[in-house]
């Protein structure tokens, strides 16, 4: 219904306080790749995007993995970059996806936006993404 392409990535974000106890969780991408290529779990491709190779994709997957949504009904378009995209009290979430300025102006942003982060000695190996940046 949405048109959305699916893309997996094994980030767990630090909690809002900042503390990054939960990254223990974080499943090493060889882990992913494994679950991803059960055919009984998935039928998607399961190749990764290398940033450094690709500056032109998207910086971080904010704008794919669905956001969340406050009890007044608040979607905002990351668990931890609290902007609020619309409200779904009084929009449907596909409006809001489709239509929301805060949504279309983070999908406008490329890895390429970010020179910080293009230039850093540690960029191939960071998953922050915007919200760090």
């Amino acid at each position: 219904e949405l048109g959305i392409n699916i893309q997996y990535s094994t980030v767990i974000t630090a909690r809002n306080d900042g503390s990054s106890d939960v990254h223990q969780c974080r499943m090493t991408p060889n882990q992913l790749q494994k679950v991803l290529s059960d055919p009984d779990v998935i039928s998607h491709g399961v190749e990764p995007i290398y940033f450094r190779e690709n500056t032109n994709c998207i910086p971080c997957d904010i704008v794919f993995n669905g956001g969340a949504i406050d009890p007044e009904g608040n979607v905002y378009v990351c668990n931890q970059l609290r902007i609020i995209g619309g409200n779904i009290l009084t929009q449907s979430l596909g409006q809001i996806w489709k239509e929301s300025s805060a949504f279309k102006r983070l999908r406008e942003i490329t890895l390429s936006d970010l020179k910080e982060c293009t230039d850093c000695e540690f960029f191939q190996y960071c998953s922050a993404g915007v919200t760090e940046s």
